[in-house]
């Protein structure tokens, strides 16, 4: 049964503390038993090099990664899918981009900031281990994901641009990206067979999938909303949460 088992991992509060550049040793622990029952798919809001910036291919083995909520699919060599956010919502942002402190844009390559020296630049950098690009450089290469650092509330957002969806990674990090993308559909994407979902996750932009997961899990320090779809929360945070969700799943199903 291994081959109709996906183990989906979320990154930043899942596998390690938010913004950090590391995979923590018990979450590669994790990752390495799960890889014993079936496949394991990293599934982040970061861009791609900012997923395989986190660990060495001696710890990891992943056989697909899912960017940018699901706007970009690849494994560790090529690009398989990418799913950008409809031009004139990308035009609208950049005539309007003066009015936040911190608004970036993702490529598939490449991400743009309109402000490099602001502190959540500064850790946002820190975390992808990786430089942006000025976003006066920007020309109009194809946009998967649009992240605003704003005090706003969500529904302001939401009801501006109804063609977009809208989720958050923190209570200040506003992700806007195609409504044909998120985890779950990119998972749907790349199994068109038979599966098992186990998914495990601790913020709002992991909600779809844990509620359509077969088995979800989420970390103490998840949110509310996560853990009301999740099947099993762990009473730890980050790579001990994610391995103890682990070693309960394997225990229930494969043992």
């Amino acid at each position: 049964m291994a081959n109709n088992n996906i183990f989906v991992f979320d990154v930043d509060g899942t596998l390690l503390k938010p913004s950090g550049n590391r995979i923590d040793d018990k979450g590669i622990e994790a990752i390495r038993k799960a890889s014993k029952y079936g496949e394991v798919i990293l599934a982040s809001a970061r861009p791609k090099k900012g997923i395989t910036n986190l660990y060495s291919e001696a710890e990891v083995r992943a056989s697909f990664i899912i960017a940018l909520n699901g706007a970009l699919i690849a494994n560790n060599e090529n690009l398989i899918k990418a799913i950008p956010i409809q031009q004139q919502i990308v035009d609208y942002f950049l005539t309007i981009s003066s009015a936040f402190q911190n608004i970036w844009f993702f490529t598939a390559d490449n991400w743009f900031s309109n402000n490099l020296t602001t502190p959540e630049y500064s850790v946002e950098k820190n975390a992808v281990q990786f430089s942006a690009v000025s976003l006066d450089k920007y020309n109009r290469e194809p946009v998967l994901k649009i992240t605003i650092v704003s005090d706003r509330n969500i529904d302001d957002f939401k009801t501006i641009f109804k063609e977009v969806e809208i989720t958050t990674s923190n209570k200040n990090y506003f992700e806007i990206q195609s409504k044909m993308t998120n985890k779950y559909l990119a998972c749907n994407y790349l199994y068109d067979y038979d599966f098992r979902i186990f998914a495990f996750g601790d913020s709002n932009n992991d909600y779809v999938l844990l509620k359509k997961a077969f088995f979800s899990c989420a970390v103490a320090n998840a949110t509310p909303k996560v853990k009301s779809v999740s099947k099993f929360i762990s009473e730890f945070q980050f790579g001990e949460g994610v391995l103890d969700s682990v070693n309960f799943v394997t225990n229930k199903f494969f043992n």
